[in-house]
């Protein structure tokens, strides 16, 4: 070997300028070639010197972006240059050609630098922003290139977008009726009236219930985006080791490389595929225009002046013969003849669903319907006879119509099928009845209104929590406390609007805020009412285990006031420290914020361990391992913190270190190693 070594060194030696002449003859060929091969790659017409691009020439020339140089998507290197006309020259090139267009040639100056900074822009029904898509936060940790959409090649709509990549990455694995990120991510709020099964209805107003999408969209998607095993086929032979592994998997085909993902998935089609039915009992098919106005109250839609407002169980699509279930023998009343067979509602029908008091509650809607009606009706009474004679303008004669209409509705309708639409009709109608009357009567003076019809939550205890009765603990979870329902009702005559939305039920509108503006603007008002949790902290009153109780050495000499400004919901650590360095020095000050650094740290601690502790437990109990004692100690570890937790640490930063310690000893049992596991807490 050494002598063939130094046999070559010899030769070079010898002939070295025949050497050095051909490495210069070869090396100038090149350069003269890539120089050339990179002026005449700037006309779009050199693409077609390799047969097959022809197809994609006819493409771009065809489209918008035909005065874009094709460089200027693909920029041409001199190893690209070199490699692939030595592959089209020997013929080891791909038929299939590929190209891969960088996010920074979409986005470079001159072309679509502006795009990101754009935010949200309509496309057509859909509500589109570029940044959230091309963020690496999207499903999976997938990172969308600007091709990834922009990547098809359509006669006259080169680099259009593809609806199918939206459908594939929004659809595939949702449940029936249901998109990944939910309908209003690309649709908003619609807000136009649409008809459907021979019903006009609003969408806003079902949504302001909580109806949800798929309620009645029952099915918007065809196809499941799948890949069939043999489309990697296309690519690769035999490497299909990776097939059940989709995060690898895609991020070598889409984050690094860019691939369309309609190569490897199955299309995703979404539409209207399938509707409900409307109250899919057809009785006008028998009885023409039967039950018209109940089914109009029942589905919320039809009076005058009056947002649509379906029934709770019509959202939760229950037809009529849901609650009418017993069958009778009807009179002839209705347009039924009589004999013939009707269904009338049951009481037991509310059971079957909701359960006990429920059934008291349909009777409460019939009782108080009925006296609504009987309230209203002498001023309909009015109305009509104020529409027979002369004496009303012009103006008023319409709203003295529509409350007529109004009343009807109801009357015929029955309150019952949709009692908060009820109310707001009678009171829209008793409203629209004042209005024309004190523009025709002089000195008009309106009537005084049962509570029912004269407050927005008036309804609200007549109706349904007078059956119901109130929620015993209400948890408010900004404020870490029970909140005492029936005291703010019942005792202080807080009304239900004040803290809840009329429009929805149980959503609450108030926050901390709004609660500050009450409690903390009144000087009787005892600050452990609420903040029970610290009163207890800062006294040692809950006792913890394992831990000797130590009340704050400042709990006496101290109030709340002292300390905090009552007038600011929303004070940090941080705004508080000037008022220990104002009665101590600035050494207190930053005490203070250790305190908090500290108990927080042991916080955080305490609770990822509580949380191992469950799951160890759990293994242990499904391997047949005696678990009681690790119980207990972890129910005393949960005690422990949720004291501490709810005295907000600083109050009294000893005691709350101290049961946090003690927490984390018994928790550590319980998670150690598997032979002192389930050492019996002391």
């Amino acid at each position: 070997m050494r002598d063939l070594l130094q046999d070559i060194l010899i030769l070079v030696r010898v002939h070295s300028r025949v050497l050095l002449s051909l490495v210069i003859i070869v090396f100038s060929a090149w350069v003269v070639f890539t120089v050339g091969f990179w002026v005449v790659s700037g006309n779009p017409k050199s693409c077609l010197m390799c047969h097959y691009e022809r197809p994609f020439y006819e493409g771009w020339a065809a489209s918008t972006h035909k005065e874009v140089t094709c460089v200027a998507c693909h920029p041409v290197g001199v190893t690209f240059a070199t490699v692939n006309t030595v592959k089209y020259l020997t013929g080891l090139y791909s038929p299939v050609p590929r190209a891969r267009v960088e996010n920074q040639n979409c986005l470079q100056a001159g072309c679509h630098q502006q795009r990101l900074k754009q935010g949200k822009v309509q496309v057509g029904a859909i509500t589109f922003d570029h940044n959230l898509h091309l963020e690496p936060t999207l499903r999976g940790g997938n990172h969308l290139w600007c091709s990834s959409c922009h990547g098809q090649m359509v006669q006259g709509r080169h680099m259009v977008a593809d609806l199918g990549v939206c459908f594939l990455c929004h659809f595939k694995g949702a449940p029936a009726g249901q998109s990944v990120t939910g309908c209003p991510s690309c649709h908003g709020t619609p807000t136009k009236v649409v008809e459907h099964d021979g019903f006009a209805f609003s969408h806003e107003s079902y949504l302001r219930i909580g109806v949800e999408c798929r309620q009645c969209h029952l099915q918007v998607k065809e196809g499941d985006g799948e890949v069939p095993k043999e489309r990697c086929h296309r690519c690769h032979v035999e490497r299909v080791a990776f097939y059940n592994q989709p995060v690898m998997v895609h991020k070598k085909h889409v984050n690094q490389n860019g691939i369309d993902c309609l190569e490897c998935h199955e299309p995703i089609r979404h539409g209207e595929i399938q509707m409900i039915q409307a109250l899919e009992i057809r009785c006008e098919n028998c009885h023409p225009r039967l039950h018209s106005d109940q089914k109009e109250l029942y589905m919320g839609v039809s009076a005058q002046g009056v947002a649509d407002k379906p029934s709770r169980m019509f959202a939760a699509q229950v037809t009529c013969d849901g609650c009418h279930t017993h069958p009778v023998t009807a009179r002839s009343q209705g347009g039924v003849a009589p004999g013939e067979q009707s269904l009338e509602a049951e009481r037991r029908s509310c059971l079957d669903c909701h359960g006990p008091g429920y059934d008291r509650m349909l009777d409460t809607w019939i009782r108080e319907g009925d006296r609504m009606l009987a309230a209203v009706l002498p001023e309909i009474h009015t109305a009509e006879s104020l529409l027979k004679s002369d004496r009303v303008l012009p103006e008023a004669r319409p709203l003295l119509a529509d409350a007529v209409f109004n009343y009807d509705l109801v009357q015929s309708g029955r309150p019952a099928h949709n009692v908060e639409y009820a109310v707001r009709i009678l009171q829209t109608a008793w409203d629209q009845m004042d209005v024309a009357r004190a523009a025709t009567e002089p000195g008009y003076k309106p009537k005084l209104r049962p509570a029912i019809l004269g407050t927005p939550d008036g309804y609200c205890t007549a109706m349904c929590h007078s059956a119901l009765g109130l929620p015993e603990k209400t948890v408010f979870i900004e404020m870490k406390l029970e909140f005492p329902h029936r005291r703010h009702v019942e005792e202080i005559k807080v009304p239900c609007t004040t803290c809840h939305s009329p429009d929805q039920h149980k959503m609450r509108i108030i926050d901390k805020a709004g609660c500050m503006q009450c409690h903390h603007g009144k000087e009787d008002m005892k600050c452990e009412t609420c903040h029970s949790g610290i009163a207890a902290l800062r006294q040692a009153a809950a006792k913890g285990a394992g831990v000797k109780p130590r009340p704050d050495p400042m709990a006496d000499a101290l109030s709340c006031a002292d300390c905090h400004n009552l007038l600011d919901p929303a004070q940090t650590v941080r705004e508080i420290k000037p008022r220990c360095i104002a009665c101590h020095d600035q050494g207190y000050g930053d005490l203070l914020i250790q305190w908090d650094a500290d108990w927080r740290n042991s916080r955080v601690k305490v609770e990822a361990l509580i949380e191992a502790a469950k799951l160890r437990i759990d293994q242990d109990h499904r391997e047949g391992k005696e678990v009681s004692a690790a119980e207990k100690a972890l129910a005393e570890a949960e005690g422990n913190f949720q004291i501490a937790d709810a005295g907000r640490g600083v109050h009294n930063f000893d005691y709350a270190m101290d049961l946090l310690q003690a927490a984390e000893d018994r928790l550590n049992r319980i998670v150690g190693p598997p032979a002192a596991a389930h050492e019996k807490a002391p």
